[in-house]
């Protein structure tokens, strides 16, 4: 814990502050993954037992109130929501790969830079 806070005494207030973004987008991050994973068992619940569906179809009516719901219109809903949950978490965590790989350079020759 000392080197830490070693470490943050040199950094300057807006690295400090991007740090503290970095942290709060990655919970972001990982609620869109958390999201794009638990996505996968309703997905595969859909197109391999169709029986569910039509048991569940009540609750589905509910909250989609279409006028030719049926077993095809929803599976297609269904991939386009799951496709896009995994576009949207796949884009933000390379974002977040690559936002948090050049905190970490620009901070490194800094630090380096007041170091030695």
């Amino acid at each position: 814990m000392k080197v830490i806070n070693k470490i943050w005494r040199y950094l300057d207030p807006k690295p400090k502050y991007i740090f503290m973004v970095l942290v709060f987008s990655s919970l972001i991050v990982s609620v869109f993954e958390l999201i794009s994973i638990s996505a996968i068992i309703p997905f595969l619940v859909a197109y391999t037992d169709q029986d569910k569906i039509f048991e569940n179809m009540h609750y589905i009516d509910r909250w989609i109130t279409l006028p030719d719901m049926n077993i095809e219109t929803f599976r297609l809903y269904l991939t386009t929501l799951f496709i896009g949950a995994l576009v949207v978490s796949g884009c933000l965590k390379i974002i977040f790969l690559w936002s948090v790989n050049r905190y970490a350079e620009m901070n490194a020759a800094t630090l380096s830079l007041k170091v030695f």
